[in-house]
């Protein structure tokens, strides 16, 4: 759907989740993947319609798919599943494309810089194809954390957008 291909760093591999889950039995082995990766401290910041069916790992993940691209983030060394990236493309009328993104990362994954490193690494990539491209993000503002990695990575926040629980960033390349 938004034709980000599979990247990496030198610590991550950052792939689409797609092939990765074609059959009902990769889907479920991923899914004991992802249970591990879905703890309630991870879960804890994520908007309401994102909790939604979070019990169920296979059914969780098969309603991201249908909202965008999936991308999991993966140890480069030893292919373990560290989190997830994800990608929405909203409508936009007449200008770049919109690319609404989120990650989250399994806390033992947590203040290692692996979220500036795939935020970062997707810009690149998004920089090197060449077309106009609009990044949002929504941070719930008990995670400062996540707010500063999208700064670092030069998004601005935008005053304009007002949710009660909710910091909205933007970045256009």
């Amino acid at each position: 759907m938004s034709g980000i291909a599979d990247f990496s760093t030198p610590r991550l591999r950052v792939e689409e989740l797609r092939p990765r889950v074609a059959t009902p039995l990769a889907l479920d082995q991923f899914a004991l993947d992802l249970a591990e990766v879905l703890s309630d401290e991870v879960l804890a910041p994520l908007p309401p319609p994102l909790l939604r069916s979070v019990q169920d790992p296979a059914a969780w993940i098969a309603a991201r798919l249908d909202e965008g691209e999936v991308m999991a983030i993966l140890d480069a060394a030893t292919g373990t599943l560290l989190g997830l990236l994800l990608l929405a493309i909203l409508p936009a009328s007449n200008g770049p494309m919109v690319i609404h993104l989120g990650y989250l990362l399994r806390k033992s994954a947590w203040h290692r810089g692996y979220a500036s490193e795939v935020v970062a690494a997707l810009i690149a990539d998004l920089r090197a194809a060449g077309a106009p491209v609009t990044l949002l993000a929504g941070v719930a503002r008990d995670n400062p954390a996540s707010a500063r990695v999208l700064q670092k990575a030069g998004f601005d926040r935008v005053p304009d957008e007002v949710h009660p629980d909710t910091d909205m960033f933007r970045l256009v390349l």
